[in-house]
């Protein structure tokens, strides 16, 4: 049962198409075991689909059509045959530093058009009982051009036994995803960046690679026959580039940052404690903490504990051993100030530092749509795994009916009944410029949402994963925080 989804077809993984079997069948015809028809398919989309960057919105039939394509369409189209013939496969997502992890390949006049996180997608095969990582990503041709001055271009040879992936700068991998069964939430998403000049440049670049005799000996020498390539063969883009270069980069001195990287939720956990004020976002808590179902002497682990609202609530309430943990420095020391003696550690959710079976409960608020979707698996399987069996977690998340304004308005009736309104003014005064921040951050967090999907939870999401981390006894969904929160709880 496990393997099946493994060889199940998908909107991009279109593994019934004929041309796809048909191929597959001809790359293979001849070889007798699962492991020389892998390593055989391999090689044929690693070196006859030739490695391009810009959209990914591909069916693997079409990458096949185009004989050419990103890591993503071809990582596909090599999941996609293997299934057609009945060779169960699958997909992992790296989050890497995209102006990074391409290496000295990438001159400084393109580095700064590559976002500072990129997503880099590889393979899943399952041989003879166990599952092997490959990469079919860059090409022999481009591999032979680069691979000398670049190691990150160093080829790929895949035995069908061991893993096989590029050759990263680990210090340039951010985190890895867990084995994902289809990637078609991926694929849909449009790129901020995938058509324009910059891409059109950047593939004539690649071209370029193709097409270079001469030895490079450092990337100002690689940007200095780049251009001067461009400009015999291409003058137009030339200029255009250039001028479209000089405006970007003019752009990029002011903002300097994506719109949800690791700045943004800095200055986010900076006002966060002005949400704590909130009506709605109280009687959260206090749900939150009575589906906890809390003992005295339980371990409980806050992941994603912020400032510290929930924390410091449950420990004014209960006598138990509280840890919280976050990746943002800024929190956790806001949230130190409040409590000096919280025990707190700094660890990626993706990767806990923590034992196996190590807390009696675990909560998790607010936090999970700041997670990227692809990893979202990985940090649950992080929740089973340092849970006591027979533990308890409880999940509470914005989902995508989520709305600030909603929240907001909902606090002003209920505080214009608790405290009056001479009370709600002189609050909004006084705490005017943090609930600006708070209004302008938290749309820009629906606007994510808008643009790439996925940010925000879906409805059923917090449940699936929880159900596929292998928990029991999964709640029902509920809503909750003006109808713009979900909460589900379960047991290991």
């Amino acid at each position: 049962m496990e393997l099946e989804k493994y060889l199940k077809e998908t909107r991009f993984c279109d593994c019934n198409n004929p041309q796809i079997l048909e191929k597959a069948k001809e790359i293979t015809k001849g070889l007798s075991s699962e492991q020389e028809k892998a390593i055989a398919v391999f090689n044929w989309v690693r070196d006859n689909i030739k490695y391009r960057v810009g959209l990914w919105q591909r069916k693997a039939s079409e990458t096949l059509q185009e004989k050419e394509g990103t890591c993503t369409n071809k990582t596909n189209l090599l999941v996609t045959m293997l299934r057609s013939i009945n060779i169960p496969s699958g997909y992992g997502v790296l989050k890497t530093k995209g102006q990074d992890y391409f290496g000295p390949v990438v001159p400084p006049i393109l580095k700064r058009k590559i976002s500072k996180k990129s997503s880099h997608i590889y393979s899943f095969v399952f041989l003879n009982n166990k599952w092997i990582k490959c990469d079919p990503s860059l090409d022999l041709e481009l591999s032979l051009k680069t691979s000398y001055f670049n190691p990150q271009s160093e080829l790929v040879v895949w035995n069908g036994k061991n893993d096989a992936l590029e050759n990263l700068d680990p210090e340039h991998i951010i985190y890895d995803s867990e084995k994902l069964s289809d990637i078609d939430s991926i694929m849909e998403k449009k790129s901020r960046h995938g058509t324009g000049i910059i891409i059109k440049v950047a593939n004539l670049y690649i071209k370029f690679l193709r097409q270079n005799e001469i030895k490079i000996k450092s990337p100002a020498q690689l940007q200095y026959l780049f251009k001067k390539w461009l400009r015999r063969n291409n003058f137009l883009y030339y200029i255009v580039f250039s001028f479209v270069s000089f405006y970007k980069d003019i752009i990029y001195s002011f903002t300097n940052k994506d719109t949800l990287d690791e700045s943004f939720w800095s200055n986010y956990m900076k006002v966060f404690d002005v949400i704590g004020m909130a009506i709605p976002y109280q009687e959260m808590t206090e749900e939150v903490i009575k589906e906890l179902d809390i003992k005295n002497g339980d371990r409980i682990l806050d992941a994603g504990s912020g400032t510290g609202i929930l924390s410091i609530s449950i420990k004014e309430k209960y006598s138990i051993e509280m840890v919280g943990a976050d990746n943002s420095e800024t929190a956790l020391k806001i949230h130190l100030s409040k409590d000096p003696e919280a025990t707190l550690i700094k660890s990626d959710l993706t990767n806990l530092k923590f034992s196996d079976n190590e807390f009696d409960k675990l909560i998790c608020m607010l936090t999970l749509h700041s997670i990227p979707y692809e990893f979202r698996p990985k940090v649950i399987s992080e929740f089973y795994r340092v849970l006591k069996p027979g533990g308890k977690i409880v999940l509470t998340n914005p989902y995508n009916n989520f709305n600030p304004n909603r929240i907001f308005i909902e606090h002003i009736k209920k505080d214009l009944k608790r405290s009056g309104l001479i009370k709600i003014i002189t609050d909004s005064i006084k705490y005017s410029i943090p609930i600006i921040k708070m209004f302008y951050y938290n749309n820009l967090i629906k606007q994510e949402e808008k643009k790439n999907d996925k940010v925000l939870l879906s409805f059923d999401e917090q449940k699936k994963l929880l159900k596929e981390a292998g928990f029991k006894n999964i709640s029902d969904t509920r809503i909750l925080y003006s109808k713009s929160a979900i909460i589900n709880s379960a047991y290991k």
